[in-house]
């Protein structure tokens, strides 16, 4: 297994971990992210490590999304899967500069299958990263 190989294997099993977190687990009734929400951000950690992206970091969110934090030198981006069938980006420039709110249907069985929304996506990506 290469090295990028066992860096996407620790995200997953980190963000497939979030699952297993009980109730409350962030001491302000915080849900585990659902499994819907979690196999999302994994298909997406996929896609990115096709198209040679750095991997992001992971956190599970309150509401039982899932947050993948992306900082290069010019962005802090995030992406937030709802477990809906949603990805909502949101970011900063090192200079402050706000990147407006953009939601983007997400589902993880075409994205696998269907080139044309994998190019969309990945067209979304290049235009902001």
């Amino acid at each position: 297994m290469t090295t990028e190989s066992q860096d996407i294997a620790r995200i997953v099993e980190r963000m497939r971990e979030f699952t297993r977190l009980p109730k409350n687990w962030d001491h302000r009734g915080g849900e585990a992210p659902t499994v819907a929400a979690v196999e999302d951000a994994i298909t997406f950690v996929r896609l990115l490590a096709d198209e040679d992206y750095q991997l992001p970091n992971a956190a599970p969110l309150h509401d039982g999304g899932v947050s993948l934090n992306f900082e290069n030198h010019d962005l802090d981006l995030t992406a937030v899967f709802d477990g809906l069938g949603n990805i909502l980006f949101t970011g900063e420039t090192k200079t402050g500069k706000r990147i407006d709110a953009e939601k983007i249907p997400f589902e993880r069985k075409t994205m696998e299958k269907d080139t044309a929304s994998r190019a969309y996506l990945i067209d979304y990506l290049h235009r902001i990263l």
